[in-house]
């Protein structure tokens, strides 16, 4: 059973929970001028604004179907809200470094962010940070939409890591070969008092906009959302003007501006959006609202997820299954399929033109909406965000040859990445908890062997050789260098999330290589202190239970104790851990901090160091000319 959504706990599971949100179903939305004034006055500059904070963590009962027609049930479900996808496109096309059509080396894909604005955002969340380190003795997570604990300097440490991951997997990016941030819905907001006209402009604008034609407007559902001050016959009027005139469902959303306010969650928001935050703290999202209105706008979209967005997934899920994945998998679908690819489709001009929107067109980088490819690469992002994960891994390997004999290498890459993810995301790894007992302990270790051999398979055999092909073709084939390092840095997180013991080093090796890539400096020091942490929480299943046994007769005191004899160590669990790897990469990534420019990151990072360089065993450790000698003089300055 998944776990549940919310951002408590350790940081593996933070990481997965943020995973979850980011590819949860995304809705577009257009509003009238109306909406947004009503909007205004409850606070918000957009009725956007208001509506997003209420996407994340809905609670209610949310039952999906699987393909083969199996119920899950989820006391949780999240939702996305983005703004209306012709002005994302829009910006992206005016924001890119290239064109689609001029013959390039490499495809004209955007980035997923810009490095230097990832870069710039993360320093002032530092800056910020250290301020807040400072100022109090117990202090307080600064980005509300990232968990709070009460672990003081070490919880802000953690949330420095915690929002760059953050900012890697929510990039509102479009791109031909991902689907996630394509929208499944397209939501319209309109006042009560605002005419019929003014809807049918907003719909029948949105209709004839021209959507790449990797986008199929078949696929994206439409709706309309009524709000209204009070709740009248005027609005029961409007639904049914809308559905005899459009054909349209509508929901009705009761905002009454009365009562006490509370707090409300930050949404999370792109890199862009947090930069004008924080250089423009009048365009600042409101942090407080009317209790009534919350609890309003949050009944609003858990109906509309559960009632419209859900079963039109589903539907069309289905409709994909039956007439191209099933069909695909079976041995005359493959059959034909190679035989397309080998003999082509005859002298006839309309298959001809036919098979020339389902092949990869090459000089602009994407396949038609209407192509077998697109649509099952849809169809496993969809099951991905119904966290159908095994049919959407299954989904994702269906596509791995299709992809590579085409060439088409941004295509493969982001298929095997998301087959790994979407694994890793699927499968559970549980280690026995320790006991006291002997034979416990042994059934114990025998217990875990059969998911460590499975997951050792699993590193071997699928997630590096898949690592090593999108690696390259991301990085050699695509030029898209931020993708590989959403990659890298999710598996690594999904892995770690597993057994640390046996998958770090699979994990490190990859995060060492992420360190030579254009980055950034501030990515680079964090990706050096999550590679201590991983080293850190490496710790073998026996070291945990020799550590929890008490001896079972009391030691007899020495009668003559050698003050210049080093302390004893707990020899029996010599090699079950890694702490002197952690050490060591908390000090290296000390120095990539440097005392002078980051002396609060220095001293967290040495301080996780005191267990294993301890000043008062080890003496020599502290020496001028030594590394740890000379960090610790840089603060002293």
């Amino acid at each position: 059973m998944l776990p549940e959504t919310n951002l408590n706990g350790p940081p593996a599971l933070v990481c997965r929970n943020s995973i979850i949100q980011a590819y949860s179903p995304l809705v577009s939305l257009i509003s009238s001028h109306t909406a947004d004034e009503l909007a205004e006055t409850l606070g918000f500059d957009s009725f956007l604004q208001l509506l997003r904070p209420f996407g994340c963590g809905l609670e209610g009962l949310f039952k999906t179907k699987t393909p083969q027609l199996v119920t899950k049930t989820f006391s949780e479900f999240s939702v996305r809200f983005l703004g209306s996808i012709m002005e994302l496109l829009s910006v992206q096309v005016a924001d890119s470094d290239y064109q689609l059509g001029q013959t390039r080396q490499h495809v004209p894909y955007p980035q997923l962010y810009k490095q230097n604005s990832l870069e710039l955002l993360m320093a002032e969340y530092i800056k910020q940070a250290n301020i807040e380190i400072k100022a109090e003795d117990n202090p307080i997570l600064l980005d509300d939409s990232l968990p709070k604990a009460a672990g003081g300097a070490v919880d802000i440490r953690n949330s420095i890591y915690l929002k760059y991951f953050t900012k890697l997997v929510s990039s509102p990016t479009i791109v031909s070969f991902e689907t996630f941030n394509h929208p499944v819905a397209q939501l319209f907001v309109v006042s009560v008092n605002d005419q019929m006209e003014k809807l049918a402009v907003l719909v029948h604008t949105f209709k004839h906009f021209q959507l790449p034609k990797y986008i199929n407007p078949e696929d994206i559902l439409l709706h309309v959302c009524i709000v209204s001050e009070l709740d009248g016959a005027s609005e029961k009027q409007f639904q049914q003007a809308i559905k005899a005139e459009l054909g349209l469902a509508s929901s009705v959303l009761i905002l009454r501006g009365t009562g006490e306010r509370t707090t409300v969650r930050h949404a999370v928001t792109s890199i862009e959006e947090d930069l004008q935050d924080i250089h423009l703290p009048s365009h600042r999202a409101n942090s407080t609202i009317y209790a009534t209105d919350a609890a309003a706008i949050r009944e609003f979209v858990a109906n509309m997820l559960q009632f419209q967005l859900l079963p039109f997934m589903e539907r069309r899920i289905l409709s994909w299954d039956d007439q191209v994945v099933s069909p695909r998998k079976s041995i005359t679908g493959k059959f034909f399929s190679v035989s397309k690819r080998m003999f082509g489709s005859g002298p006839n001009p309309k298959l001809f033109i036919q098979q020339a929107l389902h092949e990869y067109n090459a000089m602009e980088g994407f396949y038609h909406h209407l192509a077998p490819e697109q649509i099952i690469r849809k169809a496993a992002d969809w099951l991905f965000m119904m966290r159908d994960y095994k049919t959407a891994y299954a989904n994702y390997e269906l596509l791995k040859k299709d992809f590579l004999t085409s060439k088409a290498w941004a295509y493969s890459a982001s298929a095997q990445e998301f087959a790994i993810v979407a694994m890793l995301m699927g499968t559970s790894y549980t280690i026995p908890p320790t006991s006291l007992s002997p034979r416990t302990v042994t059934r114990a270790l025998i217990d875990t062997s059969a998911p460590i051999t499975n997951l050792t398979k699993v590193c071997t055999e699928i997630v590096a050789p898949y690592l090593d092909n999108l690696s390259y073709s991301y990085l050699s084939r695509a030029n898209l260098r931020t993708f590989n390092a959403r990659a890298i840095v999710v598996i690594g997180e999904l892995l770690l999330g597993t057994n640390p013991w046996y998958v770090s080093s699979l994990t490190n090796v990859w995060l060492t290589k992420l360190i030579d890539q254009n980055i950034g400096h501030i990515g680079q020091c964090l990706v050096h202190e999550r590679i201590s942490y991983a080293h850190s929480i490496s710790v073998h299943t026996a070291a945990k239970v020799l550590v929890s046994v008490e001896p079972d007769e009391p030691e007899e005191e020495d009668t003559f104790v050698n003050s210049a004899k080093l302390p004893e160590r707990n020899y029996a669990t010599m090699g079950l851990t890694r702490d002197r790897k952690a050490a060591l990469w908390a000090l290296i990534a000390s120095r990539e901090w440097d005392p002078v420019a980051k002396p609060t990151q220095v001293a967290l990072c040495l301080q996780s160091t005191q267990a294993v360089y301890d000043p008062a065993r080890l003496t020599w450790i502290g020496r001028e000319n030594e590394l740890l000698g000379k960090l610790q003089k840089g603060l002293s300055y």
